[in-house]
């Protein structure tokens, strides 16, 4: 959803500079204007390094280099590697600031409310 989402504003951004550098002026060069804007975003997405596996999709895809036209080697175990390598340090950050909870028969708790109304109190206990 974050890709698609990201790709979005890649394409209005575009439409957005497009639009005010040179207006069109008739149904053609509204539709010409809309290939280029997508042909961008396609393209900046292809060169665009992802942090986790620090090659770009493109390279990933084609086995070239999307800036420079020479050939890539993509090590798929080394990617993996990297990618699980990842999670496992955000697993790791995050379960550093979890609180262990050790309840006893009488203590008060809050219960969350499942799918309050707007108005509704969200807790309850």
């Amino acid at each position: 959803n974050g890709i698609v989402e990201r790709s979005h504003k890649t394409i209005s951004d575009t439409l957005r500079v497009l639009l005010h550098v040179n207006p069109p002026t008739n149904e053609n060069d509204v539709n010409n204007m809309i290939d280029n804007a997508l042909a961008s975003c396609m393209h900046a997405m292809r060169c665009s390094i992802n942090h986790t596996m620090e090659t770009s999709p493109g390279a990933m895809v084609f086995n070239r280099d999307m800036l420079i036209n020479v050939p890539l080697l993509s090590n798929l175990i080394a990617i993996k590697d990297r990618r699980q390598q990842v999670i496992d340090n955000n697993l790791m950050r995050t379960n550093k600031r979890r609180v262990d909870h050790n309840y006893n028969i009488g203590d008060r708790v809050m219960i969350v409310t499942y799918d309050p109304n707007k108005l509704d109190s969200k807790q309850h206990g």
